[in-house]
């Protein structure tokens, strides 16, 4: 037995917001809102148990713990309540031979989250849930009762950390994170975001993600960088299905990716085409005041080795709530996309409010270039899109390609024998390029003709050109992948390297 210390009871340090009680039993649907731990103190202690389920965990005199006092709590049997809390630090009430006793712990001995944040999520209970006194233990604590308001933590593998009432105190418990995700409002207490952000590491020096080069290729690396407030660190977070949302890179349009759509824990992050797979969905779950990008293949965002360097690599990690996996979001500015930009201008064309009418789907091209018809028309159009003259069409058989300045232009590729290729592979190079790129093509019969690109989709691709009918009518088309190879028999597609809107 140690010998006994007194010990003076330091005041309790009261945190923002009370965890709210009120039973809400008709509730069917979880509601989530910002939180904090809920105000400790003697009487509304929070009861727990320490992570590691064997060993000792020593007590210091006070919260910067320097000094042991001698005392120690039985992980294995000891259930603690706390009654303060600082960032690093926990004021516990232990139980000893005949009574309690109360000194100081490292926090991180019961929780890896800093109690003392407020950026945590509180949700109502739509159904009874089973708690466990530890992450990896399968000892039950006891249970979340339908209606309980319940403080969620964060994960850790496959069980959820947080608080619930006990009549008039609280217990910190793990529980399924499955549950979780079905009675307690969406996975592991995540929340959705809609805007534009920079996206910050934790491990700090001012990094922040970013797309290497600004790049809007397909496969661009995903990376971290010194905060520069350029479009490569801008993004949208869009929501799509409850919890899940995508991240948007603001400049390319195109959505942060899992290489290969992997589960595997090292994948690289990218950018890729929006596709709408699992690979390109993401949550947000509260942290201490940050929160971990988890995406739906099941491992988070993470800085690789945890090396706070401009330009280390961003990858997929398995969950271990390190500081290269929090994350935080400072809301910039609401802009649109440059891709969303370069839409709005092109509506405005087709539409005929754009000078004076001039590019108005159903009339005659009169415009720029017209006497070079369907090239004029495009090359006017991608002008006063991007600020400059593309280029001239080379020269049969080649009158697939343009001439380029390749300082301003990038050559997206090419593709010939049109007739002999899959669906797939013509799909595969169209559905990189974004509003506004210019297409040039090899007729079927040997001529060229040239398009400014509008979108795609899984099926086809619509295009805005002229001269179809041989007389300069404009016109909007959307051709399926298999029509496409019919008419041309070579494409290629090319993009503004500085894809920005001009002014």
């Amino acid at each position: 037995m140690f010998k006994k210390k007194t010990i003076k009871k330091l005041a309790c340090r009261s945190l923002m917001l009370l965890l709210m009680m009120a039973s809400m039993a008709s509730l069917l649907i979880p509601q989530a809102s910002a939180a904090s731990v809920p105000s400790v103190s003697s009487g509304a202690y929070i009861a727990c148990y320490t992570l590691n389920a064997s060993g000792r965990v020593y007590a210091y005199t006070d919260s910067t713990l320097q000094t042991k006092t001698g005392g120690w709590i039985d992980c294995a049997t000891d259930e603690c309540r706390v009654i303060a809390v600082t960032p690093g630090a926990v004021q516990i009430s232990y139980p000893v031979t005949g009574g309690r006793r109360i000194a100081w712990f490292p926090r991180s001995a019961f929780t890896a989250f800093d109690l003392t944040g407020s950026g945590f999520t509180a949700v109502t209970a739509s159904a009874k849930v089973t708690t466990y006194t530890r992450a990896s233990g399968g000892t039950a604590y006891g249970y979340i009762a339908k209606g309980d308001r319940v403080v969620i933590l964060g994960a850790s593998g496959s069980r959820t950390q947080l608080l619930y009432p006990v009549g008039s105190h609280y217990k910190m418990a793990w529980a399924d994170t499955s549950q979780v995700s079905k009675y307690l409002g969406g996975g592991s207490g995540a929340v959705t975001f809609s805007g534009t952000y920079t996206l910050y590491t934790a491990l700090g020096n001012n990094l922040v993600l970013d797309v290497c080069g600004n790049s809007c290729d397909n496969g661009a690396n995903i990376q971290i960088y010194s905060a520069n407030s350029t479009s490569a660190q801008s993004f949208q977070i869009i929501p799509v299905s409850g919890e899940w949302c995508k991240i948007v890179h603001t400049h390319s349009g195109k959505a942060v990716d899992v290489s290969g759509g992997s589960a595997a824990s090292q994948t690289n992050c990218q950018l890729w085409e929006d596709n709408g797979s699992d690979a390109q969905r993401w949550r947000f779950i509260p942290y201490g005041g940050g929160y971990l990008i988890q995406s739906r293949l099941g491992c988070y965002l993470d800085v690789a080795g945890g090396n706070a360097v401009s330009g280390n690599n961003v990858w997929l990690y398995t969950g271990n709530q390190s500081q290269a996996q929090i994350w935080g979001l400072s809301k910039t500015s609401a802009g649109s996309s440059a891709a969303q930009q370069v839409t709005a201008k092109l509506n405005q064309m087709m539409d005929g409010s754009y000078a004076g009418g001039a590019y108005k789907v159903g009339t005659t091209y009169r415009g720029p270039y017209y006497t070079e018809q369907c090239k004029g028309f495009a090359k006017s159009v991608f002008e006063k899109l991007f600020g400059y003259n593309i280029g001239s069409t080379a020269k049969k058989p080649n009158n697939y390609k343009l001439n380029i300045d390749t300082s301003k232009t990038r050559q997206v590729g090419t593709l010939t024998d049109l007739s002999a290729r899959s669906d797939s592979e013509l799909k595969n190079l169209l559905t990189q390029a974004r509003p506004g790129d210019f297409l040039q093509v090899r007729r079927s019969h040997g001529g060229s003709h040239s398009m400014i690109v509008l979108s795609t989709s899984s099926t086809g691709i619509t295009v805005y050109e002229c001269n179809v009918d041989g007389a300069n009518g404009i016109r909007t088309a959307t051709y399926t992948w298999a029509d496409f190879r019919s008419a041309n028999a070579a494409v290629g597609l090319y993009t503004a390297r500085d894809y920005s809107l001009h002014s």
